[in-house]
């Protein structure tokens, strides 16, 4: 008797230890498990050490924090806000990662540098969900303008390198040494960070951009002498004035549509070929994306749209004017009103037989779909009758979609499928963040 009660004491500790040892490993898997949740979550920037991702320089100011980014390469302009933090423990080890805003608005890592400072000014964002702000990041290449804004000061950047690097499902070290590009740095810069592709996620997608102010000249540069420079400026002066007269018709309602569009396309050509010498390269991508904005609003007033898409181009056409009027700041209100004057009667017309509106025809013997975004896996809204017509607004960036009204927003169906009434080249481009469905 007294050895069985040995026996079922022993037989109660094996179980019991057999239970402790289960519910050990069951905290321990569940703590690995949300370890690997939180670095590999797409909403998360790259995985930091906590000691790697203060900056050394603990006397920075608050002043110069971006609160807004402009991208004219790709048609941004999107507010920043300042991102959350997180930390966790890894192996004994504590990580911080940032947060990426779940809406229309890049996020700054708040121990990152400010603008203008010496230091690497960090910046990231969704590409393919809650408003997709960095959703054309991808395209940038060396030489491209990046603007921050911290109020009302700018700040210029030129991108200077764009990498694509493995991050899911990648080892530790892996995720920290992609992390090294958002860790403090003795330059200045700015690095935007998203994720890649638009399908999958798997990839970090890194941009850094250097101060515009830093690049050393180009051999075309150092010819670029003041009375060049000025010039230059009052060249694109000139045909900044010109477009301000060209949709003052436009917004009067007393001219074809398409004789704006056709004189605002002739101005953008012609500012293409202003500056050979590269002399001011900014000026000049500034205001070519000012004249698309504008053939756009165009577009907008002919079908009398007025939705939230409207609005935003309203907004971004304010932030251009306002980059440009930095420029053009010493002209003077006499001058323009007799430049102004001097335009009259210079509007080419276009032939009455001609349709006031630009108009597709579906061309196919079936319906045409109308999709969500312009691509064809995005959401489908309906469709348009074999042989209907429609009025559209402009073109997608790779010009083989139309932006068309649709109900009471805005659809896009496939050019290739179509007939129009004039040529693709003198058709808008669409600017992206003026399509978004979601904030």
């Amino acid at each position: 008797m007294k050895k069985n009660r040995v026996f079922l004491f022993l037989g109660i500790l094996l179980i019991l230890y057999a239970i402790y040892n289960i519910v050990l490993l069951q905290v321990s898997d569940q703590n690995i498990s949300e370890n690997e949740k939180l670095i590999n979550q797409a909403g998360y920037a790259p995985l930091l050490a906590a000691e790697d991702e203060i900056d050394s320089n603990s006397s920075r100011s608050t002043e110069n924090i971006p609160d807004r980014i402009i991208i004219p390469k790709i048609n941004l302009d999107a507010p920043v806000e300042i991102a959350q933090a997180v930390t966790t423990e890894i192996e004994g080890k504590e990580y911080v990662q940032y947060l990426v805003p779940e809406k229309f608005a890049a996020g700054f890592h708040v121990n990152s540098a400010p603008l203008g400072e010496i230091g690497n000014t960090v910046i990231s964002g969704h590409h393919n969900a809650y408003g997709e702000v960095f959703a054309k990041l991808y395209l940038l290449e060396a030489g491209d303008i990046l603007d921050l804004y911290s109020k009302d000061k700018l700040f210029e950047y030129v991108v200077s390198n764009v990498m694509i690097l493995e991050e899911k499902d990648q080892p530790l070290d892996v995720r920290l040494e992609n992390a090294r590009w958002i860790l403090p740095s003795d330059d200045e810069r700015v690095t935007l960070v998203t994720c890649w592709p638009h399908e999958s996620n798997t990839h970090r997608l890194i941009v850094v951009a250097v101060p515009a102010s830093s690049i050393r000249p180009t051999e075309s540069q150092e010819v670029c002498g003041e009375e060049e420079m000025k010039s230059s400026t009052n060249n694109y002066f000139i045909a900044y004035m010109k477009v301000e007269y060209f949709t003052q018709y436009a917004s009067e309602g007393t001219t074809d549509y398409r004789q704006i569009i056709m004189n605002l396309y002739s101005i953008q050509e012609d500012v293409r070929a202003f500056d050979q010498n590269n002399c001011q390269p900014l000026l000049k991508s500034d205001l070519i994306n000012y004249i698309k904005a504008r053939m756009l609003q165009t577009g907008f007033d002919q079908v009398d749209y007025q939705g939230e898409e409207n609005i935003q181009l309203t907004t971004l056409l304010k932030s251009y004017q306002s980059i440009l009027e930095s420029y053009f700041q010493t002209y003077t209100a006499t001058s323009r009103e007799e430049l102004m004057e001097s335009f009259q009667g210079s509007i080419h017309f276009v032939p009455s037989t001609i349709a006031t509106t630009m108009t597709a025809r579906n061309t196919e013997e079936k319906s045409l779909n109308i999709r969500e975004k312009a691509t064809s896996n995005s959401r489908f809204l309906g469709s348009l009758g074999s042989g209907t017509s429609t009025v559209f607004i402009g073109k997608s960036q790779d010009g083989k979609w139309l932006l068309i009204p649709f109900k009471d927003g805005l659809g896009w169906i496939n050019l290739a499928y179509t007939e129009m009434n004039l040529s693709v080249e003198m058709i808008p481009e669409v600017l992206n963040q003026i399509i978004l469905q979601e904030e």
